[in-house]
């Protein structure tokens, strides 16, 4: 993904949407991924 990532318990939001997360006391702006963020059928591995 070459991106930090964070997980969250949040409801009413929807794929794609933009937010802002409070992190080390510093706002940050994010999006929204419903989907998993991994690759399950492994089609994205690298040899």
């Amino acid at each position: 993904m070459n991106a930090p990532v964070a997980l969250a318990y949040a409801q009413g939001l929807t794929q794609g949407q933009r937010v802002k997360v409070d992190f080390a006391r510093k706002m940050h702006d994010a999006g929204v991924s419903i989907g998993p963020l991994y690759d399950p059928k492994g089609e994205r591995m690298r040899a």
